[in-house]
């Protein structure tokens, strides 16, 4: 077999050098962990690493329950990335700060569901990924996989955070079904919104992954034989509705627009629709329902649920910390202002969202009106209406787009497909799969 390359190797090739006992665990944490000593500094994706004294006992033992031919599963032994919002066991040594000073110190009862299964997976929490403060974007967990400081990670979603750096990050992602992962024990921004997802560098390591990070009440909406049952290999009867990408791009005010970038993505995104009509599946161009439905008398349905939901969750969670100097939203943002040389990056001094949070006001009526209009239109008027009304399975869209509020606004899961570089900055791009529930 031939040597692993960390930059690009992926889970299951990993999984076949422990099998064939051409490398250890505990060896294979030794070398992620001396990536992240040389990368991190200049990348900061990951806001901290387990202790040596508590991680490479962890991968040793597992090295041994494997000799003694106990495997717990085909991720067993390999190391991980979990977000930093995401509550890990306080005897692996990490804080779980959200990406905030406000919460280092802060001490979590007991590692969040998730935590606890990918353990009992006999995956390896490596350490925590970096983000947005507090809560936003998945950008640390996916560099992290992009630049081989750990095989896969777990991010989460609320409008776009696995999304948009997955695409970016050249990395598979995806973002399950509203639910269908316990959110329990990981900082909210919004629950109505909110799922953890796995990310990672081929789909075979995101289905093994699911394969563990599916809630067990769920259990039942699983593939009878597991999500890595179904990849087949083959795309036969697959029925695939695609978006002309030509129609599809992000707000100038998230990307410039630059034309020839525009082009390529344009291009290489139809050439990639028709080299899946030449695998066997049925390729229709199909039209879904125009984001204006999200908008009512000029007011955007999901931010009025987010910006509604951000605060009661958010402090819901800081309140059932078992020590914490902070307990409220209004807290938090006290600590930023007075540490603001700390909290604020030069680029983005402020705290907006939290500011816009924090004095949002919105009756319990009209936000629960606000939640049925915004899932109807995901689900009745938006993604279901363009599956059925096709004859489709699955829908393909540019992934540099807005194609993030239909499968937030409808609680539905999304995939990440990397597909190519663009010549002008050398930046990934790829494509998003969309689909109705579980």
């Amino acid at each position: 077999m031939p040597e692993l390359d960390l930059l690009t190797a992926p889970a299951v090739d990993i999984a076949k050098a422990l099998e064939a006992g051409t490398v250890s665990s505990e060896a294979l944490v030794q070398q992620y962990l001396n990536r992240i000593h040389k990368y991190n500094g200049y990348l900061h994706a990951v806001i901290a690493t387990t202790p040596t004294d508590i991680i490479l006992p962890m991968a040793r033992s597992l090295d041994n329950e494997r000799a003694q031919g106990r495997i717990r599963g085909p991720l067993h032994g390999i190391p991980i990335i979990l977000k930093d919002n995401i509550a890990t066991d306080p005897k692996l040594g990490m804080d779980t700060t959200s990406g905030t000073y406000a919460l280092v110190g802060s001490k979590v009862g007991e590692a969040a569901p998730l935590a606890k299964q990918l353990q009992d997976a006999g995956v390896l929490i490596l350490g925590k990924g970096n983000l947005s403060s507090a809560g936003g974007s998945s950008s640390g967990p996916c560099v992290a996989v992009a630049a081989g400081l750990a095989p896969m990670s777990v991010g989460t979603d609320t409008n776009g955070s696995i999304l948009l750096p997955a695409t970016r990050g050249d990395v598979f992602a995806m973002k399950p079904t509203l639910g269908l992962i316990s959110q329990r024990g990981i900082v909210p921004i919004c629950l109505e919104f909110d799922s953890a997802g796995p990310i990672a560098r081929c789909a075979q390591d995101i289905a093994a992954l699911m394969d563990v990070m599916v809630d067990h009440s769920f259990d039942d909406k699983k593939p009878p034989v597991g999500y890595s049952s179904k990849l087949t290999g083959s795309l036969d009867g697959i029925r695939i509705g695609v978006l002309n990408p030509k129609n599809w791009s992000l707000p100038s005010i998230v990307a410039t627009p630059v034309p020839s970038i525009q082009k390529q993505q344009h291009d290489e995104i139809s050439a990639a629709y028709g080299k899946l009509r030449a695998t066997g599946a049925t390729v229709k161009e199909v039209e879904i329902a125009s984001l204006d439905g999200l908008e009512v008398d000029g007011t955007g349905l999901i931010g009025q649920v987010m910006n509604s939901g951000f605060k009661p969750d958010f402090e819901a969670y800081l309140k059932g910390l078992d020590s914490s100097q902070v307990r409220t939203l209004g807290q938090v943002m006290q600590f930023m202002k007075s540490h603001a040389d700390l909290e604020f990056p030069p680029e983005s001094p402020n705290m907006g969202r939290l500011e816009m949070a924090e004095s949002f006001v919105i009756s319990s009526e009209a936000r629960e009106e606000a939640i049925r209009k915004m899932r109807d239109f995901g689900r009745n008027q938006a993604i279901d209406k363009c599956l059925q009304d096709n004859e489709i399975d699955v829908i393909l869209g540019p992934a540099d787009s807005e194609i993030d509020d239909y499968y937030s606004a409808a609680g539905y899961p999304m995939a990440c497909l990397p597909l190519s570089y663009c010549d002008y900055n050398m930046r990934p791009f790829g494509i998003c799969a969309l689909a109705s529930e579980y």
